[in-house]
């Protein structure tokens, strides 16, 4: 599987956690997203990856990899960390427009 479907799977996949409020998926949920996050960096950083606007993908970065692991710890935000998550999906689908090169 490609890693940006992998990355749209492992997002979709934190959504449904976060919706059932189990804090353990939550969790597993959260740290599969940043790795899977961190392969699609480090796939664009070599220019695997080709976007449509160019200074998104590095505050997207670091939104899911700073705010985020943050932001899931407190139950009381995960109805804001969802809206966040939402926006991520349709910045990436209808902004960023990322390509996987070969």
């Amino acid at each position: 599987m490609a890693v940006l479907e992998e990355m749209e799977r492992e997002a979709r996949e934190l959504l449904k956690a976060l919706e059932r409020g189990d804090r353990e998926a939550v969790g597993v949920a959260q740290r599969r997203f940043s790795q899977i996050i961190t392969e699609a960096w480090d796939r664009y950083q070599r220019g695997e990856i080709e976007v449509a606007v160019r200074g998104l993908p590095r505050v997207m970065y670091q939104w899911a990899m700073e705010e985020l692991p943050r932001q899931v710890e407190d139950p009381a935000r995960w109805p804001e960390v969802r809206r966040e998550l939402a926006r991520f999906l349709r910045t990436v689908q209808w902004v960023v427009e990322p390509e996987e090169k070969g």
